[in-house]
């Protein structure tokens, strides 16, 4: 599962479609995970998190993430100005080595700096950084079902920001926790079965 993360706040107003999103494994294999086009927009970002997609890719270790943006544009003074030419397309690889392992959940953070992504003289180099968790430990956690995609969403009730993905069964719907918070109990419906989370390690036990 790939999110992206706007900037927590911006001084400039830049406008990006991105087409694609790949992963790039240690024996330079790519795997896609999203070719669906998408804009973002720096200022209505600012503070926000979208789903980029999330797809099933081979287990294996990794060593970046390539991201794919067919236009870009910047409104400065009342005038927006093009960054890219017309059927130009910039592609950015992020380093950024970690590991998928079978039946797990492996969400991917995408960071953006509009600012920085723009050089002297509208030279448009974008950005970003990439992170597998984002915890917060000021935060308290939220935990939401997914009951289609077969998983459970950590929100940073701080943030308001989804910092991870844990997999359980098929259907996981109902929920409860212990009364001291230790574990949380989740009610698998097409599976028949529960799953058990430990909230200190943040993983099915």
């Amino acid at each position: 599962v790939v999110y992206f993360n706007g900037a927590e706040k911006t001084s400039i107003n830049l406008t990006m479609t991105i087409e694609g999103v790949k992963v790039k494994s240690d024996t330079d294999k790519w795997e896609d995970i999203s070719n669906a086009k998408l804009e973002v927009n720096s200022i209505k970002t600012t503070g926000k998190q979208i789903r980029v997609g999330g797809v099933f890719i081979n287990s294996g270790k990794y060593k970046g993430v390539e991201v794919t943006i067919s236009a870009a544009r910047m409104l400065e003074d009342g005038k927006e100005m093009e960054l890219l030419g017309k059927g130009e397309k910039k592609e950015v690889f992020i380093p950024f080595g970690f590991n998928v392992f079978p039946e797990t959940n492996t969400p991917l953070f995408i960071d953006w700096d509009p600012v920085k992504s723009v050089k002297v003289n509208y030279i448009f180099n974008p950005v970003f950084k990439v992170s597998t968790r984002k915890f917060e430990i000021r935060g308290v956690m939220v935990y939401v079902s997914n009951e289609g995609s077969n998983n459970i969403s950590l929100i940073d009730r701080s943030s308001k920001k989804v910092v991870s993905v844990i997999e359980v069964e098929a259907g996981p719907k109902g929920m409860t926790a212990t009364p001291d918070g230790t574990r949380i109990y989740v009610a698998n419906s097409r599976a028949d079965s529960i799953s058990v989370i430990d909230t200190d390690r943040k993983s099915v036990v």
